[in-house]
């Protein structure tokens, strides 16, 4: 990327820069004395004032006797278009006709949007930009895709798929990579729709924190840490943090609709009742085994008597939430306090065929695991629990993924010029 510097000077000033040269193909450098002498330019006589790419005056300077002036200041002076192609480093001049004659496309200036420059901003507080983050190689209505995000997508698509080199395989990363871009810029962009932006006090804890805490970690092995293992510059890695951040955010927004909500509720009601993947919800009182103390069989019966009293407890009308409170053991119990959403294959199987036998509001005998005594209590499935289960969870992701999918299917993706070559350069590292 191309940087500029303004030097203000009224009379003679001199400055110190560096310039790159080439001697056998390799790149060297050197320091140099210019000078500012506040001169003119007169073009067929009238006084013309050359600007940089942002449209800043810029000076013309002295070295070695001889009037230097930046490239575009000479092309606009010319009106003349200017390009620089990072690819072979030349500096390309041309006119109106040639684009007419030579159908010659100018690189795309990308427009960013400001919501995405605020993210940025953010992100820019905690960590800089490095060269990869700076170059923008492709852009959805306003949201950067820079060299950094493509690297990192190809290069975590090509290990996904173990590096298969067949043309099928190819075809397929390139068609999750776009997925990935717009995917991406659809978050960012319905997030803006509606008004939405991750807290500042959610900022500040989850990557602002996060940061503070891996660099005091890992310090400066860090950002090779990041680099080496998730395939991303150390900027891209917290902007895509926040990305997942805003996503959150966008779900929270939808699930608290309570059309949606009910939506997701019906479709995981509907699997959980159905005999392809039949679902139970339970409790239990837990007495558990010590795991650093020898399982005896007195020690199996001290428990099992416990088990046993709170059986006819439970059995006796006792409110089983105070049975769990005052014997529980399983903390299990604590996090979810109405109980286990599961079907089979997610739990011990003892545990698992017993909770199947009962019927809903039944207690269950016993029951023996390598985790100690239980006695189960089976639920209804219509609870608003649910929404703690994982079939629930999933679910309303993959609705919202749709709604995601519907709206960037809207969006295209508008690629610069060195997007391919950019791109091959990092399937070949």
């Amino acid at each position: 990327m191309k940087r500029y510097t303004k030097f203000l000077a009224a009379t003679l000033a001199v400055a110190t820069i560096v310039t790159g040269a080439c001697v056998f193909g390799k790149d060297v450098a050197k320091q140099v004395d210019i000078y500012f002498r506040n001169i003119k330019i007169n073009i067929n006589g009238n006084e013309h004032t050359p600007v940089n790419e942002q449209g800043e005056a810029v000076e013309p300077f002295i070295y070695e006797g001889t009037t230097y002036l930046p490239m575009r200041a000479v092309a606009t002076a010319l009106g003349m278009n200017v390009e620089w192609d990072e690819e072979t480093s030349t500096v390309i001049l041309f006119d109106d006709n040639y684009v007419k004659e030579n159908q010659h496309t100018p690189k795309t200036e990308f427009v960013i949007s400001d919501f995405h420059k605020s993210i940025e901003d953010k992100i820019s507080r905690i960590l800089p930009k490095e060269e990869l983050d700076e170059q923008v190689l492709a852009c959805v209505s306003g949201v950067p895709i820079s060299a950094a995000s493509v690297r990192y997508a190809v290069l975590a698509s090509a290990t996904y798929h173990d590096n298969a080199e067949d043309e099928a395989t190819k075809q397929l990363i390139k068609q999750e990579i776009e997925d990935y871009y717009l995917t991406t810029a659809c978050v960012v962009l319905l997030a803006e729709k509606l008004g939405i932006d991750v807290p500042e006090e959610v900022y500040k804890n989850e990557i602002e924190n996060m940061y503070a805490e891996l660099s005091l970690i890992y310090g400066d092995s860090f950002k090779e840490i990041v680099q080496t293992y998730t395939y991303q510059t150390p900027y891209y890695y917290l902007l895509n943090q926040y990305y997942n951040l805003l996503y959150g955010e966008i779900y929270n927004y939808f699930m608290s609709d309570e059309a949606f909500a009910q939506h997701v509720k019906s479709a995981a009601l509907e699997t959980m009742n159905s005999d392809k993947t039949p679902y139970v919800r339970a409790k239990h009182v837990l007495v558990a085994f010590d795991e650093q103390a020898e399982l005896t069989e007195e020690v199996k019966a001290q428990k099992k008597a416990v088990a046993q009293e709170i059986l006819e407890k439970a059995m006796g009308g006792a409110d089983f939430d105070e049975l769990i409170s005052q014997y529980g053991q399983d903390p299990g119990m604590v996090a979810l306090p109405d109980g286990y959403y599961f079907t089979y294959g997610e739990m011990v199987e003892p545990f698992e065929k017993a909770a199947f036998e009962l019927k809903e509001g039944e207690i269950s005998d016993i029951v023996e695991t390598n985790y100690g005594y239980h006695i189960i209590l089976r639920l209804g499935l219509d609870h608003p629990s649910i929404k703690d289960s994982n079939l629930y969870m999933n679910l309303s992701y993959d609705m919202l993924n749709k709604k995601l999918e519907e709206i960037y299917s809207d969006y295209e993706i508008q690629y610069a010029d060195n997007y391919d070559s950019r791109y091959n350069d990092f399937e070949n590292e």
